[in-house]
């Protein structure tokens, strides 16, 4: 028998020590790093109570980390001098990632003494729950002209134009930088590469996600793209960028600080045959052709019927008068 030659046995078996090796992935402890307002790391947790970490499509996931109250990060989340900080999570399996931002530090009691200290966070998609978007997002909200932001287009293309526009107000025309009176950090607001949040930009031409229509005014993002993700089979994920991965969008910025990330995914499965907006224009033939020949055929039906009453009929008019 030849070497190279593979029988269903082999197969399986190669099928089975594939999936046993992803089930023991599955099963190793995760890593969970606490990190500061800037996402620098100043612990990698070990010894809690027990934790919870929820990933969801399209909306906020939810975690949940209970330390004991004499662990040494306890003196660090309760710093009096830090009550206003953020602290952050950063939470990887061998498949995926989860970070976020706590809400929630609570103490828990017993008898008196502080037994445990319950950590609560959100996903980083939760920023797409507070992104206002204006109806014109380069005039202040006291004058919007014109009164919403419509878009009809790619369904894709909308959901990230929304976002990226609204991420340009609040970071570049909003934003007030640390040293107000450094003008070159003014002029830094308007580099996405210095912003915390950014948007993976899409081509509307080349874009063959389902079309949509919205209209903005002062809606939440999420509430705003919520039910177009759902019909057209879109993912709007949130992943965060770290300093040594690929660039997320290497054309438009280079990005240099750990960054929330939002990016559009199509997921239906759907491509025009050429994926361009030329897709569009034959279909809107192919619709006229196929609008045309049913109407021809309702006004031969009508005319049909205008032979066998000829007192309704008309000369060289089609129809029923």
């Amino acid at each position: 028998m030849p070497t190279d030659f593979i029988t269903l046995d082999d197969v399986r078996h190669h099928i089975l020590q594939r999936r046993k090796v992803e089930q023991d992935k599955a099963l190793e402890r995760p890593t969970m790093v606490i990190c500061d307002k800037y996402w620098e790391p100043v612990c990698q947790l070990r010894g809690e109570l027990d934790w919870d970490v929820e990933k969801l499509a399209n909306d906020t996931g939810e975690a949940d980390i209970t330390i004991p109250g004499d662990h040494l990060l306890v003196t660090w989340l309760l710093d009096p001098n830090r009550r206003k900080e953020d602290v952050h999570l950063r939470f990887n399996t061998a498949y995926w990632e989860w970070t976020g931002k706590c809400d929630i530090i609570q103490r828990v009691y017993r008898a008196g003494e502080m037994v445990a200290v319950r950590i609560h966070l959100l996903h980083d998609y939760h920023q797409a729950k507070r992104l206002i978007c204006f109806a014109n997002p380069a005039l202040p909200a006291e004058l919007q002209v014109p009164k919403a932001m419509p878009w009809a287009g790619p369904s894709a293309s909308g959901v990230a134009t929304y976002g990226l526009t609204n991420m340009w107000r609040m970071q570049s025309l909003n934003a007030i930088p640390d040293n107000i009176f450094n003008p070159g950090a003014w002029g830094a607001t308007f580099d996405p590469s210095q912003w915390w949040t950014v948007m993976v930009p899409i081509n509307p031409l080349t874009d063959t996600s389902t079309w949509a229509l919205f209209s903005a005014r002062f809606p939440y993002w999420h509430d705003l793209v919520a039910p177009t993700l759902e019909s057209a089979r879109l993912l709007l994920d949130c992943s965060r960028w770290w300093p040594g991965q690929p660039q997320p969008a290497p054309g438009f910025y280079n990005l240099t600080h750990p960054t929330r990330v939002f990016r559009v995914k199509d997921m239906s499965g759907y491509r025009g045959p050429t994926g361009t907006l030329v897709d569009l224009c034959s279909g809107v033939g192919l619709f006229a052709a196929t609008i045309g020949d049913r109407f021809d055929r309702v006004v031969t039906v009508e005319s049909n019927v205008t032979v066998i009453c000829p007192v309704a009929a008309a000369p060289g008019r089609r129809g029923i008068s």
